[in-house]
């Protein structure tokens, strides 16, 4: 796969520090295979960070969401929207989170709109029976209404293995004897 750069620019970082937590200007860099990476400077050779979004996707919060992270955001430097935030968590528990802070809507904007097309493309829905619709869904023009809370953990994939696998010809097959 060729991996490229998508989309670059500047944001600010919340970094934790040994003697308290500051508000960081960083170069953000995104790659094609969703790998998201932070610089201290611009041009530097190594990141600070990086983190592969596609493995987060449902721990990324972004504006008022992120007040539903099991964390507490960071207070924002004077003159910054929480519209403008964005948590990366790591985990369902929030105990690792990246946070960004983006300078405008259209910057916002324009980030996720990358990073959309780095991330795998949903299951669609099954066309059965109409029910109620999922959590986190409305039916309401169709229109997307977000959980209402962080998820506990990463949605289930759907099982895509055989059952039974096939078995080569010759293949060893285990017998279920009881030796005993």
């Amino acid at each position: 796969m060729d991996i490229r750069k998508l989309k670059e620019g500047e944001v600010m970082r919340f970094k934790k520090q040994l003697l308290g937590s500051k508000w960081k200007k960083n170069h953000l860099i995104l790659f094609s295979d969703s790998r998201l990476c932070w610089y201290d400077e611009k041009g530097d050779r190594k990141p600070a960070g990086s983190v592969l979004l596609k493995d987060v996707v449902p721990y990324i919060c972004v504006g008022l969401m992120t007040d539903r992270m099991p964390t507490r955001r960071p207070s924002l430097p004077d003159g910054h929207s929480v519209h403008h935030l964005v948590g990366i968590g790591l985990d369902p528990r929030a105990e690792n989170v990246h946070w960004l802070l983006f300078a405008s809507d259209a910057d916002l904007e324009g980030w996720f709109t990358e990073i959309m097309k780095t991330l795998p493309k949903p299951n669609p829905p099954p066309q059965a029976a109409q029910g109620p619709p999922p959590p986190g869904q409305s039916q309401q023009n169709g229109a997307y209404a977000p959980p209402g809370k962080y998820p506990d953990a990463p949605p289930q994939a759907p099982n895509t293995y055989p059952s039974n696998p096939p078995i080569a010809a010759g293949g060893y097959q285990p017998q279920s004897k009881n030796i005993f």
